[in-house]
């Protein structure tokens, strides 16, 4: 089976870097984009000796499940000079780089507010959203560790705009490479 499955990815010609640079979150593929973001949670958190969440992450049978959060509130006015126009802003706004998974009550919570806010509250959140804020590389020598090991560069933001949403993408597919190779066959 390993081998088959090695075959079959070899043949795939999947360019990471033109899909996830493409990918935005609608209808279709919300289900997609949550298994996805769950996925490379967990890794992080099992990478830096936490517990992982996936199973967590995707039950949406609980009282309270996570959701996909924008990091951005949809308020095409408070960006105005960051995009051409509001199809623009849509666009990055839901760009894989601009989203995160956070729980219902939260997200509900954090809905309209702007990032200084919300990103306060991310940093009590899981390790992919708590990155954003600078508070999450005090004292966290195994994220340190994590981010050596990969040779990926996290990096907290004061602001969240366009510029930070290319590098969040960018981001994702370092990530998507670590976890998803061949190497995933040996």
């Amino acid at each position: 089976l390993k081998n088959t499955l090695k075959r079959e990815y070899e043949t795939l010609k999947f360019d990471v870097s033109n899909t996830l640079n493409s990918l935005y979150l609608n209808n279709f593929n919300k289900k997609y984009i949550k298994h996805l973001l769950s996925h490379i949670i967990s890794f992080i958190e099992e990478e830096t000796l936490q517990p992982s969440n996936y199973v967590n992450y995707m039950n949406n049978e609980t009282k309270n499940p996570y959701e996909i959060e924008h990091i951005i509130a949809n308020h095409f006015n408070w960006f105005i000079s960051e995009f051409n126009d509001e199809k623009d802003f849509e666009y990055y706004r839901n760009k894989i780089g601009s989203l995160l998974l956070l729980p219902k009550s939260i997200n509900a919570s954090l809905s309209d507010s702007k990032y200084e806010e919300k990103v306060i509250k991310y940093s009590q959140e899981n390790i992919y959203a708590s990155s954003l804020n600078e508070i999450s590389y005090k004292n966290n020598p195994q994220f340190k560790k994590f981010q050596d090991k990969y040779k990926i560069n996290f990096e907290p933001y004061s602001k969240f705009g366009k510029i930070e949403i290319k590098k969040r993408t960018q981001l994702l597919i370092k990530l998507f490479n670590v976890i998803w190779n061949e190497n995933m066959f040996a």
